[in-house]
């Protein structure tokens, strides 16, 4: 039925918060997972067995967080779900190589599909019984058609087989019948070895997608959904922003929108013939659609930084009671690390101040940019609730909510439990420092 399960989210520790939650959604959203089963409420807290568990029995401070990143799955997957996946390649399974060579004398298919994924090149697996099977199996049986290898409904340009000495003689003779039908294998070791592959490949066939400028770690996938083109983008790069122009070799239509289902942030994108300009903040991901998609608005295209002058009271809140908050302290102009301060403490930050709106009224669009906030965040403006972040980028759109004269701003920052609950497995993962870094600034067009 399309679908592709995945536990997820379990045995990381307290110290798993919502940001990395995202990460990995979208590193199994992009990758083909579609069905998540998050792991694990639990009725007794704390529970020793495999945390984080959700809610903590109301101590979670990230379980806003937690709730919105749920939402933020089932729509992304929808999206991702009944469309047909666009592959370039295929990757045989290693499984049978490896068995009947000699030790180490085989190459692992992690390493051809990683040269290839870093460098944008989508594929899929292929285990030896699709290769030698038949058309009466329950399997999806390997054939050639019009020069391209299909599996299913899935069609392949080349199919990579991992370097090793001898190859079962079933599979070489299935593979010298498509090769004679004319599909393309590609025999790593004989034909180029692995460093080689991605140039070998762009040597005979034209990518899907092709991307270039600063993408390191960045990933795509394509599914063709309805005659609509859906492509998702992810930053896998925890630290560096993607700045890069893709190029769309099978996409039908120049006309488009982006959805970035998480901030509910939507706009019409119009590529330039098949070329596309993507800025993408680490942890960031985004959908974009091309086809018969309806009227979105412009994309608002944030240049102009405005400091304001302001001065924050600043308060707390434990984890053992995340509505009692505590001043400490007031007219603060110089932000300070918190956790440096309480290294114990596992519960959320308030900051609190007012400023003046007449340098920013009569603007058209206008934004709040909290930089790296570092955890999940909750923004007040004049006592509306703006929403919560979980990751980068933490800008909220102000645009026609800011007052003449005086607003107030507030900013509620959660972090995890990891430091209140020092369990075993939060040891593996670094805790970032606690609290605003700088003051917000404003940005406008």
């Amino acid at each position: 039925k399309g679908r592709a399960m995945c536990e997820v989210f379990g045995a990381y520790g307290w110290a798993e918060g919502s940001r990395e939650m995202k990460w990995m959604l979208d590193h199994l959203l992009v990758r083909g997972i579609n069905y998540f089963v998050p792991h694990a409420f639990s009725p007794l807290f704390p529970d020793n067995d495999c945390p984080p568990h959700f809610g903590a029995n109301g101590h979670d401070p990230q379980f806003d967080a937690f709730c919105l990143l749920m939402k933020y799955g089932n729509k992304a997957a929808h999206m991702l779900y009944g469309g047909k996946h666009i592959a370039d390649v295929a990757v045989l399974y290693d499984g049978e190589l490896e068995w009947i060579n000699e030790p180490d004398s085989t190459e692992f298919m992690q390493a051809p599909a990683r040269a290839i994924y870093d460098n944008n090149i989508d594929f899929d697996f292929l285990p030896v019984d699709s290769i030698v099977g038949n058309a009466e199996a329950r399997l999806y049986y390997a054939e050639a058609e019009n020069g391209l290898l299909k599996v299913g409904e899935e069609y392949y340009k080349a199919l990579i087989i991992p370097k090793a000495p001898v190859i079962p003689p079933k599979l070489q003779e299935k593979l010298d019948e498509l090769t004679e039908k004319g599909v393309k294998i590609i025999y790593l070791g004989k034909d180029c070895e692995t460093s080689e592959l991605y140039g070998f490949l762009k040597g005979i066939l034209v990518p899907d997608i092709e991307i270039t400028g600063n993408k390191k770690h960045l990933r795509a996938c394509h599914y063709v959904d309805e005659g609509n083109d859906v492509y998702m983008f992810v930053n896998e790069n925890v630290n560096e922003r993607a700045e890069c122009t893709v190029t769309f070799n099978g996409v039908k239509s120049c006309v488009g929108a982006c959805l970035d289902i998480l901030n509910d942030n939507f706009y019409q994108v119009t590529l330039d013939g098949n070329k596309m300009h993507l800025s993408l903040a680490p942890y960031q991901s985004s959908l974009f659609v091309f086809g018969d998609v309806g009227s979105f608005p412009k994309q608002k295209r944030w240049s102009k930084r405005i400091l304001q002058d302001m001065s924050f009271k600043i308060e707390i809140a434990d984890a053992d009671d995340l509505n009692a908050y505590t001043v400490l302290e007031e007219n603060v102009s110089e932000l300070f690390n918190v956790s440096a301060r309480f290294p114990e403490f596992s519960g959320r930050i308030r900051y609190s101040a007012v400023f003046d709106g007449k340098e920013l009224f009569d603007k058209k669009h206008v934004a709040i940019d909290l930089s790296d906030a570092g955890y999940a965040c909750r923004v007040f403006l004049n006592g509306e609730d703006l929403g919560v972040r979980v990751a980068p980028p933490y800008v909220y759109d102000v645009s026609k909510k800011i007052r003449e004269k005086e607003n107030t701003l507030v900013i509620e920052l959660s972090n995890t439990l990891a430091n209140k609950i020092k369990d075993g497995f939060s040891s593996r993962i670094p805790l970032r420092a606690f609290g605003l870094k700088e003051k917000p600034c404003f940005l406008t067009e």
